[in-house]
């Protein structure tokens, strides 16, 4: 039994959200394409008390548009979005292989580190992004242009515990559109990291 009621809305008639790979989701997951806010069919005043509602479990609202969030976060051509490790094919049957490079749900101003597991212990892990270089660079910036890119200093975004860093630095790179290599290692961006046994995703 759950004291949970959880809300779900599709729009079968509209247009689908754009995923760098829509077949990743396999076809009995084909209403992930048509996901919309649960609150558009309520009336105005109920949905914008729900909305308000909308945050952290430590009541953190979230203020950005849209207040709903966004469920589908993949920019093509860049590491922003969904990726599975090298041969997973369906999304159901291993999440502990899936990594996300996204922003958060809440304060979108914020990048999210989000791992199922292979390179490390799963876990979600949040860093304010920057707009040039090749550390801590918002994941929309990074593209197949021959750079390897590092993330560290980031920490879990769990409310509930005492907050954690990332252990060590995440090294990604993208060699095409749809392939891209990451490894975790230890120490911080400042120590010269390069590549010793990156694992391989795919979109």
């Amino acid at each position: 039994m759950s004291n949970a009621l959880d809300l779900e809305e599709y729009d079968l008639e509209g247009p689908s959200l754009g995923y760098a790979n829509p077949a990743r989701l396999g076809s009995e997951f084909n209403l992930m394409l048509k996901i919309t806010c649960p609150f558009n069919g309520f009336t105005a005043e109920v949905r914008e008390r729900q909305l308000s509602r909308m945050g952290d479990y430590d009541l953190q609202p979230r203020t950005a548009e849209p207040r709903c969030g966004e469920v589908m976060q993949d920019i093509p051509g860049t590491a922003q979005g969904n990726w599975w490790y090298a041969g997973q094919t369906v999304v159901q049957t291993a999440w502990n292989r899936q990594l996300a490079l996204v922003h958060d749900n809440v304060d979108p101003s914020l990048a999210a580190i989000s791992i199922g597991g292979i390179v490390t212990g799963t876990g979600v892990w949040l860093f304010r992004p920057e707009s040039s270089g090749r550390i801590n660079r918002d994941f929309s910036d990074v593209t197949a242009d021959g750079q390897t890119y590092c993330y560290h200093g980031a920490m879990t975004d769990d409310s509930s515990q005492t907050k954690t860093p990332f252990p060590g630095r995440l090294l990604v790179a993208l060699n095409s559109d749809t392939e891209m290599l990451v490894e975790r290692q230890d120490g911080g961006c400042a120590d010269g990291a390069a590549f010793v046994d990156p694992v391989t995703y795919r979109r």
